[in-house]
């Protein structure tokens, strides 16, 4: 039980600081249940990720447990948009990003490329914070 809502948690926390950055999705007009549902989904995925991988005989952990990671979760992403109704990925610009004295200027994103920077993002913050947080026992 623990485990679930660890789950649910940090997909909430890493799906709302990758829109907070990224604005790359529209969760149209009923905008608490869109992204209850789909919050709902992803910490499915993520719940359930390490023991398929495990069972499946894939890195779990690691570069690889995180390349694997983005890969499901894009694909979940992609296939959650047309089940669950106003959810829909539209066009964005990634803000400019000061690192020190480097800068990365902003890019504009179409869809489908807001699609997958939001999957790179939230698969990140997600993997990082189950490094942060680990589990008991």
């Amino acid at each position: 039980m623990r485990s679930i809502i660890r789950a649910i948690v940090f997909s909430f926390i890493a799906l709302y600081a990758t829109q907070a950055y990224i604005k790359g999705i529209d969760y149209g007009s009923n905008r608490m249940v869109s992204m209850a549902l789909l919050v709902a989904g992803l910490s499915a995925v993520n719940f359930l990720i390490l023991p398929i991988l495990r069972v499946v005989g894939f890195k779990a952990k690691g570069l690889g447990g995180l390349v694997l990671r983005f890969i499901l979760i894009g694909l979940m992403f992609y296939f959650l948009v047309p089940v669950i109704t106003g959810i829909e990925f539209v066009a964005t610009t990634l803000p400019e990003l000061k690192l020190y004295d480097f800068m990365l200027p902003s890019k504009g994103l179409s869809p489908l490329m807001s699609l997958v920077f939001t999957a790179l993002l939230f698969s990140f913050l997600y993997s990082f914070l189950d490094w942060l947080c680990p589990k008991k026992g």
